[in-house]
């Protein structure tokens, strides 16, 4: 994630076919290579592996339904989205690194070594935060944008305005 740049084209997943897309990275959520954070580490039996903070939102398949679940409850035996398609996560461990990143995509999903991942943490409902940030993906068409340290100003006002009127999505 350390070396993603705006405009670069990164593998997306699409929620509604499964289809694995190419999308831009339109600006990031947050960019911070100083800041020391717990990450969850996430295995499946074709052994892939991603790391994601616990509050990242990550697809689950349960029975026939898609679920979006922060990868602090990602659990073995839950199925996640790989390359190939649905596959069993095998083990789920911690660890604490350097650097948090969370790039927006236009599909507001992306692959991350291989496996789907929402672009959205701390709130609950992807497809919620997903067009919530719709105006600021426009604004970086429109506009441009440059990576700014730390959370995006966009981001820093859904989190201290329009979150906390919907309690329900999110929890600090």
């Amino acid at each position: 994630m350390e070396t993603l740049s705006i405009g670069d084209t990164v593998q997306t997943w699409d929620p509604s076919s499964g289809d694995i897309l190419w999308s831009k990275v339109q600006l990031f959520l947050d960019h911070n290579p100083n800041m020391t954070s717990a990450f969850v580490v996430i295995e499946t039996e074709k052994d892939d592996k991603m790391a994601l903070t616990a509050r990242h939102l990550v697809p689950v398949r349960e029975g026939a339904d898609l679920q979006w679940k922060w990868a602090e409850h990602i659990v073995v035996g839950d199925e996640v989205h790989n390359v190939e398609g649905w596959v069993r996560v095998s083990k789920v461990a911690s660890r604490v690194s350097q650097g948090v990143y969370a790039p927006l995509t236009s599909a507001g999903t992306l692959m991350v070594d291989g496996v789907a991942a929402s672009c959205f943490a701390v709130v609950q409902a992807h497809e919620v935060a997903y067009w919530a940030t719709k105006p600021a993906v426009w604004m970086a068409q429109w506009f441009g944008e440059s990576v700014q340290q730390g959370i995006h100003w966009y981001s820093r006002l859904l989190l201290d305005h329009a979150w906390p009127m919907a309690s329900g999505l999110m929890t600090r």
